[in-house]
Formats: structure tokens, sequence, C-alpha cells
């Protein structure tokens, strides 16, 4: 193999994933701000269907946000272990979701994935929280409050 080319193929999947958060950050954000749950982000909140200035600021203050965690001088690996704590607490509220909408019989609620059962949401949820307790206990325990 040509250790250049690994390299810089780590580099661009790196960065790729990096964008693709910042730009979905920034959706959420918008969302944030147009279902007016916190007020003070109405600011980013898009006028109509058309209006990429919303779009922007939302990109830019996540852009901020990063470059200001980034900057605070705090170690990598702990900013690490919050994302995954985070992103495992997210894919468990899913899973909670599903196995909850499931169990209920709510007729609104029809997954169209061939594979789904209520058994493998109450598990993916059991699983992602014992993952956050295996990562870092207090910090999930921290998340969970």
């Amino acid at each position: 193999l040509f250790p250049p080319a690994v390299s810089g193929g780590i580099f661009l999947a790196v960065l790729s994933s990096c964008m693709g958060s910042e730009i979905g950050a920034g959706e959420i954000l918008q969302a944030l701000a147009k279902d007016r749950i916190l007020p003070f982000l109405s600011v980013f909140a898009p006028r109509d269907t058309e209006d990429t200035a919303a779009a922007r600021k939302s990109v830019l203050m996540t852009f901020l946000l990063i470059v200001l965690a980034l900057c605070s001088g705090t170690d990598l690996n702990e900013m690490a272990t919050f994302q995954t704590l985070f992103f495992l607490l997210s894919y468990a509220i899913i899973n909670l979701a599903c196995f909850i909408l499931s169990i209920q019989g709510s007729p609104n609620f029809r997954p169209i994935w061939p594979h789904y059962s209520w058994h493998m949401a109450g598990f993916g949820f059991v699983a992602c929280i014992g993952v956050m307790f295996y990562t870092h206990p207090l910090r999930a325990a921290l998340a969970l409050l």
C-alpha cells in the first residue's frame, strides 16, 4: 500500500464526517428554532422554505461553537467521550420511542423495515444504555439525569 494514500483517505473520511456532523447540527438548530422550543433561538428560524440566510446563520453558529470548544483547551479524548455518550443517548431514545409505540399498538406507528420487532427496539435501548455505562459510568449517569 502507498502510505500517503492511506493517510489521505483517512483525512478525507474524517473531514467528510466532521462536515456532515456540522451541517446536521445546523439543521437541528434550525428545527429547534422553527418549533420555538427555545425562544432565544428564533434568530435561526427560517422564514420560509427558500430562506437560505437562516441556514447559513445556523451553520455559522455551529461552526463558532465547534471552534470555541476546540480552542478551549479541552482534551479531544474527553470531548469524544461526551460525543459518544450523546449519540448513544439519542439512539437509546429513538429505540425507546419505537419500543413504546410498538407495545402500545399505536395505529400511526407503522415501521416498514421487514426485520423490525419490538424485541429489537427494546434490546437496542438496553444495549445503548449499557454501552454508555461501559464507556464512562459517571458521565453516563449524569447524561441520564
